[in-house]
């Protein structure tokens, strides 16, 4: 089932609501204050996980907050298994700084500091991320792999098996690149047609704007090497 206009006007009222109140819970929180300050000397990483973003990602890291029924997509669930190699600590700092579209995570450069928005980075890694030795292995297409991370994985999850708050919420669900039907029915063309011109009837936009044509190849040859086991082609 489709969703209607009336019913995308009511979930962003609903999200917009939940931001308002977030942000307002934020804000009127005390100041950063001398325990995690870094310009005292004294980061305090868990006071600031708790201040600036417990309330949307839970004490716990899983995502497993109020926050979480009135924001499309959900929070980050950090805990997931799988998914230590995307969340690098380089790419959770650019998060943590400047946010990530298309979603309600804001960037927080102008309330915390470089040193500050580490700080919670080596947090979330050391507390919450399941990393284990060899988890972090290299990307050899690093532009596909950046491109597929910011533009595609809020819909089509991070490990290319649709995210889960996509799989409920939109109609039909994103694609599941892993799938034996995705790697028989995905060509490389299909697949360049629906990042170019969308797919009518889904949640797929087009990206004609966005992406230029070496940024298409990037990502398609991301997605058949990562997710449907395509060896990439002879450079």
């Amino acid at each position: 089932m489709y969703q209607t206009p009336i019913d995308n006007i009511l979930l962003s009222l609903k999200k917009l609501f939940y931001i308002l109140c977030l942000s307002a819970y934020i804000y009127a929180s005390p100041a950063v204050s001398a325990e995690v300050n870094s310009e005292s000397g004294n980061i305090n990483p868990g006071a600031l996980y708790q201040d600036f973003c417990s309330v949307c990602h839970g004490d716990k890291g899983d995502g497993d907050s109020h926050a979480r029924e009135g924001l499309k997509p959900p929070p980050r669930d950090f805990t997931e298994p799988g998914i230590a190699a995307l969340l690098t600590r380089d790419y959770i700092i650019e998060i943590i700084a400047n946010g990530k579209p298309g979603t309600a995570m804001t960037g927080w450069s102008s309330r915390l500091n470089s040193n500050e928005v580490a700080a919670i980075a080596d947090y979330i890694r050391t507390n919450f991320l399941r990393i284990s030795k060899g988890t972090e292995t290299p990307v050899t297409n690093k532009k596909g792999y950046e491109i597929y991370r910011t533009t595609c994985s809020v819909c089509h999850g991070d490990d290319g098996t649709g995210a889960r708050w996509a799989g409920s919420s939109l109609k039909p669900a994103p694609r599941n690149f892993t799938t034996l039907d995705s790697r028989t029915s995905q060509t490389s063309e299909r697949m360049r047609n629906a990042i170019l011109a969308g797919r009518p009837g889904t949640a797929m936009t087009s990206f004609a704007r966005q992406l230029s044509s070496e940024d298409v190849d990037a990502v398609i040859d991301y997605i058949e090497t990562s997710f449907m086991g395509i060896m990439p082609a002879t450079q």
